[in-house]
């Protein structure tokens, strides 16, 4: 199951899980503070660019493991 993390200036941090990459996708477009994506790709692409430990990872394990590394510089 995909997980999205978003660490947002002026919002709560969200963490969202859901059974696969579309409905992950729907459900960002449930945040008003993130853009309207039209991809997976995209949506990966500016994750990314979000604060330490944002980002769009293929698994639970997989978000947590990253948020365990040292933030990059």
């Amino acid at each position: 199951m995909p997980v999205a993390v978003a660490i947002l200036k002026n919002a709560i941090p969200a963490i969202v899980e859901e059974r696969d990459d579309a409905a992950l996708l729907k459900r960002l477009k449930d945040f008003p503070e993130l853009p309207n994506f039209s991809t997976v790709n995209e949506a990966r692409g500016y994750l990314a660019k979000l604060p330490f430990p944002s980002g769009w990872f293929d698994s639970l394990k997989e978000a947590q493991l990253y948020a365990k590394q040292e933030e990059p510089k």
